[in-house]
């Protein structure tokens, strides 16, 4: 189990691809954990204009740190709004149909 209460501990992640439902090339981030996870998938999604390293703040300890420790096996998602791509033409019924459907599918 992860200790977040220790700021040595730094997560390290699987990087997944996958392709959305249209095509497009997006990205899932795993957290590598020691155990098992005991309470299933969590996937983390973030808006716009930014990327899924949002959530792992270069804190004591996080939203990612908290939910692996309690035994989640942690995602988060780069979506076609992500700034981890290039620039692109998208809208969120887009990302709807497309992109998180096809993530949600990959993290089964």
């Amino acid at each position: 189990m992860i200790n977040y209460n220790n700021n040595l501990v730094n997560l390290e992640f699987e990087t997944i691809p996958f392709e959305a439902y249209d095509g497009f090339k997006c990205n899932l981030k795993r957290v590598i954990t020691e155990k098992p996870s005991t309470l299933g998938p969590l996937l983390f999604v973030h808006g716009s204009g930014v990327r899924s390293n949002l959530f792992n703040a270069p804190n004591e300890t996080n939203i990612l740190k908290m939910a692996s420790a309690a035994g989640y096996d942690v995602w988060v998602e780069n979506w076609r709004a992500s700034i981890e791509f290039e620039p692109n033409e998208w809208d969120l019924d887009t990302a709807a149909i497309n992109d998180h459907p096809a993530a949600v599918e990959k993290n089964k």
